[in-house]
């Protein structure tokens, strides 16, 4: 009864407002509800369920509801500011006009039980979908505005052994990624971030036991997912036994990465002391690239667990990292280098839980010392604070993925005049019909063909091995083969048999370096 006699109630304060205002200047008032959701937090390639659903009591209207989502990427590295608000999907009735950059991977999964159900899932998740999400849902004069952030969490990076390259059988690769605080890479994993511009012509091991690498330019032995174009390049399953690098996949970082620095350097066993004396420990690679995609950027190269040196840049110039971000590798000169080279160290710290209450209890136990002695609580407890100056600073720039949004929820009367549009152009004009694809809904049906993404992924069928090296016993028949063609020719030449066979034998020995080539000519990212 409440709820009606309040419902009643703002309409009769709407109609009110209407009829001060005129009719004219009183179009734009509209009733909204602006709702900020908490942030949704998915790992790359999974899937995220962005929530909107219309709570208003609508106004009479003979137009069906008009939905529109929008996504509005964080600024990019290099301060380049904020990326433009771009339309992913919009909906009137039973058509639907999506994003071709987001169809096959965005879907309404309640929308045809309920038009007002604008709930939008994103399957196949990438980093560059982090950013904040607006939905509006219009009802005549109604209008529900939805703030939704999602952070796509973890990242793939290509990791090598320290003493060469391809020395990694599948279980050592498995070995490898694991001791590095990460896991084996999946194929949509691998997929995801070469469509966020990762490259790197190094072939790697994969979770399924293939062995992929990303390319963005192809060139010469260096192609994609077909020759002579950019994608995922397959060689297929694999014999576990072969040796290959590997691509890992670091999730979350449970705590923080930082550098730390002292007059004339460390060595790796006394910068692994120094990150202990710091109450933490050497950084993992894995760790490292966490830290790396929150913002860390140093130019300093440091010590990590594995005994790599390696340094994150996240703005890169001319004297730190050249025009490109990422975790940079220092190349050793000799094996022995991890033993005589010095470094700094780039140290992790874990997250102390309840560190709070444990302060609290500290303190407590510490005041009637504290009493007898004279001092304050602030200097009783100094001796905790750790020795911060011989940290060296490092750069971590505050993330705009939105994670730090609080939800709220307000509703009243608005000015659309004097609004923010929630994105240009329209999807619904011809000038960006070529930008959209169009699908309907047909009545009383349930389930909904949302089409399939118009970009090639994991589950694409087309691959390309590796150049393969015939077995002894395949060379053996196609040598007898190749002898049998040239015994005619030996025959006129007067020349022996042995001598005719040369020519084969030579081919084959000229395509085997060159094979090698292709390999050892691709070059891996820093990993």
């Amino acid at each position: 009864m409440a709820l009606a006699l309040c419902a009643a109630g703002r309409q009769i304060l709407f109609a009110l407002l209407l009829l001060s205002l005129g009719s004219s200047a009183a179009s734009s008032i509209v009733n909204m509800r602006r709702i900020t959701h908490p942030t949704v937090k998915q790992s790359l390639a999974g899937k995220a369920v962005l929530p909107c659903v219309f709570t208003l009591q609508p106004t009479s209207s003979d137009q069906p509801p008009h939905l529109l989502w929008t996504h509005t990427r964080p600024p990019a590295a290099g301060g380049q500011g904020a990326a433009p608000e771009q339309i992913v999907l919009s909906a009137k009735g039973d058509l639907i006009q999506v994003n071709k950059a987001f169809i096959g991977r965005v879907m309404l999964p309640g929308y045809t039980a309920n038009p007002l159900n604008a709930t939008m899932e994103i399957s196949s998740l990438r980093t560059n979908d982090s950013g904040t999400y607006h939905c509006q849902v219009v009802m005549g004069n109604d209008y529900e505005r939805d703030t939704v952030p999602l952070v796509v969490s973890g990242v793939v990076f290509h990791y090598q052994a320290l003493s060469a390259r391809y020395a990694l059988s599948f279980t050592d690769a498995q070995k490898a990624c694991q001791e590095i605080s990460a896991e084996m890479a999946t194929p949509a994993q691998m997929w995801a971030v070469y469509y966020d511009g990762f490259t790197s012509c190094a072939p790697g091991w994969l979770d399924d036991q293939t062995v992929r690498y990303s390319v963005q330019k192809p060139e010469l032995g260096c192609y994609g997912h077909k020759e002579y174009s950019a994608g995922v390049r397959n060689y297929g399953k694999r014999d576990p036994k072969e040796l290959f690098d590997v691509y890992c996949f670091a999730k979350e970082l449970d705590g923080e990465v930082f550098h730390s620095s002292v007059p004339g350097r460390l060595s790796l066993s006394s910068a692994s002391d120094r990150c202990v004396s710091l109450g933490g420990q050497l950084a993992t690679v894995g760790q490292l690239y966490l830290a790396w995609k929150a913002g860390l950027d140093s130019c300093a190269p440091g010590w990590l667990s594995d005994g790599s040196v390696r340094y994150p840049v996240t703005w890169p110039h001319l004297d730190c990292g050249g025009s490109q971000p990422g975790v940079h590798t220092v190349t050793p000169n000799t094996t022995a280098d991890n033993n005589t080279e010095l470094y700094d160290a780039y140290c992790y710290r874990g997250k102390v839980k309840d560190s709070g209450s444990i302060t609290q209890i500290y303190t407590s136990l510490w005041k009637p010392w504290s009493y007898l002695t004279g001092s304050s609580d602030a200097e009783s407890t100094g001796a905790d604070n750790t020795d911060s100056s011989t940290q060296q600073p490092t750069t971590t720039r505050g993330s705009s993925d939105g994670s730090n949004v609080l939800p709220t929820n307000w509703t009243g009367l608005v000015d659309l005049e004097e609004e923010a549009s929630l994105a240009s152009p329209d999807p619904w004009s011809s000038d960006s019909s070529g930008s959209f694809m169009t699908l309907q809904l047909i009545p009383g049906q349930s389930l909904f063909d949302w089409g399939e993404t118009l970009e090639p992924g994991p589950d694409s069928e087309e691959f390309l091995r590796p150049p393969v090296q015939p077995t002894p016993a395949e060379k053996k028949v196609i040598s007898k083969i190749v002898k049998s063609i040239w015994k005619p020719w030996n025959y006129l030449a007067g020349t022996e048999d042995e001598e005719g066979t040369q020519t084969p034998s030579e081919q084959a020995g000229e395509e085997e370096p060159a094979t090698k080539k292709t390999d050892e000519g691709s070059n891996p990212s820093p990993g």
